[in-house]
C-alpha cells in the first residue's frame, strides 16, 4: 500500500519550499512528487526537477477538479508501472484545490488496494489567511480537512496576528497539530512524525462553490523593465494573487520572478536555458483591464 501524502496551501504559501525541503531530508527512500499547478505551465515542477527526477507534473487546473480527475488517475497508474517500490506519493496540491473524497476517487478507479491516503498538510501564512477566509471558502476546507498546519512565513507577523491566526485555525480545525515556521522549517522529518492521527477527507459538495481565479500567461522574448513589474503590482495589489516564471529583463539579463501578497516581488537570477514565460493568477471583476495592463508589459 502506498501513501499518498498531500501537500495544501493557498497560492505561495510556500508548498514547493515544503516539498524541497522533504526530498532532502528523505533521500534514497523511494518517494514521487507530483506537482498539480492551476496555471497553464508548471514552474514550481521545474524548481523541484532541479533535485529530483521523480517528479511529475499535472499543470492547467486542479487534480481534484473533475476536469484532471482522469490524468491524475492515470498519473497514480503510471507511477505504479513505472516506479517499483514507491513507499509515498507526496502531491503538491494547485493552491486552488477544493479537496474532494480521495478514497472515493481511489475506489472509484479501482485503485484502493495499491493507495491510501495517508497525510493531508496545509500551508498557510499569517499575514494573507485573515482575507482569504473571508473570500475563498476552499482555504477553510484545506483547514478543516488537515491533520497538520504549518503557519508559515511566521518571521512576516507581529506575534498578536499569529496568536489570532493560531485561535482561528485551532476554532477551524481542532485535532490537527500546528507548527510555526520560517522557509517550512520543521523541526522534525514531517514523514517520520507518528504522533499525528489519521487524515481526514473534506466533504464532498455537489455543487462546491466556484473560485474567482482567472489565469493569464506571457511567453515572450521581448525585455520587460522590472519597474514595470513593480508598477502593475502597486495598482493592482489586491487582485494579483501570484506571479511566477521567467523573463528576460532590460538589461538582456534572464530572471525568475516570485511573487505572492504575503512576500512580495522577488527576482533570482536564471540559466540562459529557462523557457520565457511568466504565469498570473489573480482575481477580481477587472479581468480585461487586468490583462490589458499586464500585456503593456511588452511595450
Amino acid at each position: 500500500m502506498i501513501d499518498l501524502v498531500l501537500v495544501t496551501g493557498f497560492l505561495g504559501s510556500g508548498k514547493t519550499t515544503l516539498l524541497k525541503r522533504i526530498h532532502q531530508q528523505n533521500t534514497g527512500r523511494k518517494l514521487v512528487f507530483l506537482v498539480n499547478e492551476f496555471s497553464a505551465k508548471d514552474v514550481d515542477a521545474e524548481l523541484l526537477k532541479d533535485d529530483n527526477e521523480s517528479v511529475i507534473s499535472v499543470a492547467g487546473g486542479s487534480i481534484f477538479c473533475t476536469c484532471k480527475t482522469a490524468e491524475f488517475i492515470y498519473q497514480l497508474k503510471w507511477i505504479l508501472a513505472n516506479h517499483k517500490n514507491t513507499e509515498k506519493v507526496i502531491i503538491e496540491a494547485s493552491g486552488t484545490a477544493n479537496l474532494l473524497d480521495v478514497g472515493k476517487m481511489l475506489t472509484d478507479a479501482g485503485l484502493e488496494k495499491q493507495f491510501r491516503l495517508g497525510r493531508i498538510i496545509t500551508i498557510v501564512d499569517p499575514v494573507t489567511l485573515p482575507k482569504l477566509l473571508l473570500t475563498l471558502p476552499n482555504i477553510r476546507r484545506q483547514l478543516k480537512c488537515a491533520d497538520y498546519v504549518l503557519l508559515n512565513k511566521a518571521d512576516l507577523a507581529v506575534s498578536a496576528d499569529r496568536l489570532s491566526v493560531q485561535k482561528t485555525i485551532k476554532e477551524i480545525n481542532s485535532q490537527a497539530r500546528l507548527e510555526e515556521t520560517e522557509y517550512c522549517g520543521l523541526k522534525e522529518n514531517i514523514l517520520n512524525s507518528d504522533s499525528l492521527g489519521s487524515a481526514k477527507t473534506a466533504d464532498s459538495d455537489a455543487h462546491p462553490p466556484q473560485e474567482n481565479y482567472s489565469k493569464f500567461s506571457i511567453s515572450s522574448s521581448r525585455p520587460i523593465n522590472p519597474q514595470k513589474l513593480e508598477n502593475l503590482l502597486k495598482f493592482w495589489h489586491n487582485d494579483i494573487f501570484r506571479i511566477k516564471g521567467y523573463f528576460k529583463d532590460n538589461k538582456n539579463i534572464r530572471k525568475r520572478i516570485d511573487y505572492s501578497q504575503s512576500s512580495g516581488l522577488q527576482f533570482f537570477k536564471a540559466s540562459q536555458e529557462k523557457e520565457l514565460h511568466m504565469e498570473f493568477i489573480f482575481g477580481g471583476i477587472n479581468r480585461g483591464q487586468l490583462v490589458n495592463s499586464i500585456k503593456e508589459l511588452l511595450n
